[in-house]
């Protein structure tokens, strides 16, 4: 009986990867490719103004800030949202009646959904940072000798507010504004899936990402770092209340 209930939320589990693991994974490959491009063209015009005295080239945070990875990395992050709340309201033929069949609370349904989503956030953040460390390292390995020292990497990222946001080194706080606003994003777009299919609307999905980008590379203190890990948290609380307890699943059977 434990294995069949176990197997019925993994069935939940791989309704949901299989709606949106690909798009996912080509959204991540995209995003790096299209990173490591522009940080090579970056590096290439400044390097060719560097020779002619023009600009200067003085370390791999000038080639972040002058590639825009940091908008690249926000486009895929509205992207992946669009793309999940997308895919999730259209899972295939009947996808409310598949849950019913499968003999699954609502509440464990709408967990489920979230933690897959959250789950997708962090994948996209873990390219990210592979991928803004391998530019960094790349640079301090590649750059002339005047460019770099033994310290150009970790000045990088503790310089440079965009990397020291996806790496936020011994910043607790930072580290926790990231896993909180995924976890919030996640769950968001199930609670948006969730009023959508009883003809609501939902303001927190949009709300977080929107505020999110506004503070996401501003250098924040600890006290700001502090107060957005508060907001996302109550957020979340607000979300679940109403999903989890107040909440209810409607099956159509049409």
């Amino acid at each position: 009986m434990k294995q069949s209930k176990i197997k019925q939320h993994m069935a939940v589990v791989m309704l949901f990867v299989r709606s949106s693991l690909y798009p996912v994974l080509m959204l991540s490959v995209l995003m790096a490719a299209a990173e490591w491009l522009l940080f090579h063209f970056a590096w290439q015009t400044l390097e060719r103004q560097y020779m002619d005295g023009e600009a200067a080239l003085r370390n791999a945070e000038v080639l972040v800030d002058k590639a825009g990875l940091e908008l690249v990395f926000f486009a895929a992050l509205g992207i992946l949202t669009i793309l999940l709340a997308k895919m999730e309201r259209n899972m295939g033929s009947r996808p409310e009646y598949t849950l019913y069949r499968l003999n699954i609370t609502p509440k464990s349904v709408c967990l489920w959904q979230a933690l897959y989503n959250s789950c997708c956030f962090f994948l996209l953040w873990a390219v990210q940072a592979v991928v803004a460390f391998g530019l960094v390292v790349y640079f301090t390995h590649t750059a002339k000798s005047g460019l770099v020292t033994n310290q150009s990497l970790f000045l990088a990222f503790y310089r440079n507010d965009f990397l020291h946001a996806v790496l936020p080194l011994e910043r607790v706080a930072g580290w926790g504004r990231n896993i909180v606003w995924f976890l919030a994003l996640g769950a968001s777009i199930a609670y948006d899936v969730y009023c959508s299919r009883r003809g609501k609307h939902s303001i927190w999905l949009w709300a977080l990402l929107v505020g999110g980008f506004a503070s996401f590379s501003k250098g924040l203190g600890a006290s700001g770092l502090g107060a957005a890990v508060v907001l996302y948290l109550v957020i979340l609380g607000v979300m679940g209340y109403f999903t989890l307890v107040e909440g209810e699943w409607a099956f159509d059977e049409e």
